[in-house]
C-alpha cells in the first residue's frame, strides 16, 4: 500500500492550506505542513492525480484504486463551487459529492456521459472550471466567467459554449 502525501505552506487565510492540525491555525505558514489528504491507495496508478491552489479555496483530484476520480476541496470553497451544501469553510480537504464521478449525489453525472470524467479543474477567485474527458468545459459559482451576458453565479456546473475539444482551463482572479 502506497500513502500519498500533500504539503502546504504561505499564507493560509481561509484555511486554504487544508493543514492536519487541530490548534489554531496560524495566518501564514513558513514551512511545509502535511496536508490533510489521506489516500491510501492498492495499485499504481492511483492517488493524487492533479493540486490546485487558488486565492481562497484549493482542490485535489483523487483516483481511487477502483478507477473513480473523486474531487476534494478545502477553504472558502462553497462560494467557489457554487455548494449551498458545503460549509462555508472546509478546513480540511472534504469531498465534493456533487463533482465526484458515479457518485450517487453527484451533479454532473447528469451532465457526463457515461464514460466522461474530470480530467482538469483550475480555481479563479470565487469560481472553478473543470475539463472533462470528452473536451467540455463546466464552470460553477460566483463571477463564473464564460456563461453568458448577465450569468453571475452557477450554483450548478454550466456548460461553457466553447465549439473546440478544450484540453486544459486556467482560471484567474478576473479572466480564464
Amino acid at each position: 500500500m502506497v500513502h500519498h502525501q500533500m504539503y502546504g505552506f504561505g499564507r493560509n487565510d481561509s484555511q486554504k492550506l487544508g493543514l492536519t492540525s487541530k490548534k489554531a491555525q496560524p495566518e501564514t505558514v513558513l514551512l511545509p505542513r502535511r496536508v490533510d489528504l489521506r489516500c491510501s491507495v492498492r495499485n499504481f496508478g492511483s492517488g493524487i492525480v492533479m493540486v490546485r491552489a487558488g486565492v481562497n479555496h484549493s482542490a485535489a483530484l483523487v483516483r481511487r484504486s477502483s478507477g473513480q476520480l473523486e474531487l476534494y476541496a478545502w477553504g472558502k470553497c462553497q462560494e467557489a463551487l457554487g455548494m449551498s451544501n458545503m460549509q462555508q469553510q472546509a478546513r480540511v480537504p472534504t469531498c465534493v459529492q456533487a463533482l465526484t464521478q458515479n457518485h450517487e449525489k453527484s451533479i454532473l453525472k447528469k451532465e457526463l456521459l457515461d464514460s466522461e470524467y474530470l480530467v482538469d479543474i483550475s480555481l479563479g477567485e470565487d469560481c472553478s472550471f473543470c475539463v472533462t474527458s470528452m473536451g467540455r468545459c463546466f464552470a460553477f459559482g460566483s463571477n463564473t466567467l464564460g456563461l453568458g451576458p448577465g450569468i453571475v453565479v452557477a450554483s450548478e456546473p454550466a456548460a461553457v459554449d466553447i465549439p473546440d475539444f478544450v484540453v486544459s482551463v486556467q482560471a484567474g482572479a478576473s479572466h480564464v
